[in-house]
């Protein structure tokens, strides 16, 4: 018998469950799109803008009308009381990163949040990144929206300096006391039937800290297949509001303990990491083996 009739006869009764490939294939195409929705076109174009820095114009470092005057880093509430008073803070995951998200929507706008969903920081290592994300419905009757928002560490970007690309419209960069930088943008709109779908960013990068924190609103609801339901005329937070969000006080690796709280309490809540793993009764390979 020949080598390949020996092969052949040895994996025959082996057969690839294709249906638990794509179930694998389609939850995690779902994860990874959703984590890149917050930091996708700021990911990897800010990669690429620290090697072309000098085809880049940084906007002029200057606060604009309204915005809050804070630092990088604002200082606890007195209300927290004495720093020996106040519970040890957590490391970051998917649910607290979802309920500092809500805190920080509810700090710059009135309305409803609603379903949150978050992936990342779970098991017994710090988080490397985490990603969270709700629908907010303000409180003026106007339509829903989605704000996202992803935490991770700002040399993910390398060692560029932090600059407006050609793509990135209405894109302003500004320099923050302490140092931090902060950039606003929006995306190129997305053409459909109802109008255009819009979507602006706001992303913190402080090199001292090792912090990115990226936050975005759209206009409407995000759906599958690249399909997208406008709601409203303009995103629900705008540039400005969530440059507010970025900078709360609370953004890191740990978060006071009252967001791992609240956190668990949050309902609708989806995990998106374990959405994106088969139910063990399922004859599929495990994810972990499919690598």
């Amino acid at each position: 018998m020949s080598l390949h009739e020996r092969m052949y006869d040895a994996v025959s009764d082996v057969h690839a469950d294709a249906d638990g490939l794509t179930a694998i294939a389609r939850s995690r195409g779902d994860r990874i799109r959703r984590r890149r929705r917050a930091l996708g076109t700021a990911g990897t174009a800010a990669v690429v803008a620290a090697v072309a820095v000098g085809a880049s114009v940084v906007a002029p470092a200057l606060d604009r009308p309204g915005d809050r005057a804070a630092t990088p880093l604002d200082t606890a509430t007195a209300s927290e009381g004495p720093s020996s008073d106040r519970p040890r803070p957590v490391p970051i995951d998917g649910r607290s990163t979802a309920a500092a998200l809500r805190a920080a929507v509810e700090d710059v706008v009135a309305g409803r949040s609603g379903a949150f969903a978050g992936q990342g920081g779970s098991g017994p290592t710090p988080a490397d990144e985490t990603y969270a994300e709700l629908e907010l419905t303000p409180a003026d009757g106007s339509g829903p929206g989605v704000v996202g928002i992803n935490v991770q560490h700002a040399s993910i970007l390398g060692r560029g300096p932090i600059v407006c690309l050609g793509w990135m419209r209405e894109c302003a960069v500004r320099e923050l006391p302490g140092g931090d930088r902060l950039r606003t943008y929006a995306d190129a709109p997305t053409s459909t039937p109802a109008g255009d779908g819009l979507r602006v960013v706001a992303e913190l990068v402080s090199r001292t800290r090792d912090l990115r924190v990226v936050a975005s609103s759209t206009n409407g609801l995000d759906l599958p297949a690249n399909g997208w339901d406008v709601t409203r005329p303009d995103p629900v937070l705008s540039t400005d509001r969530l440059a507010e969000v970025v900078r709360r006080e609370w953004w890191g690796f740990e978060v006071p303990a009252r967001f791992a709280e609240a956190g668990a309490e949050l309902a609708p809540y989806r995990d998106l990491d374990a959405a994106s793993e088969l139910s063990p009764s399922s004859s599929a390979p495990s994810a972990e083996a499919s690598r």
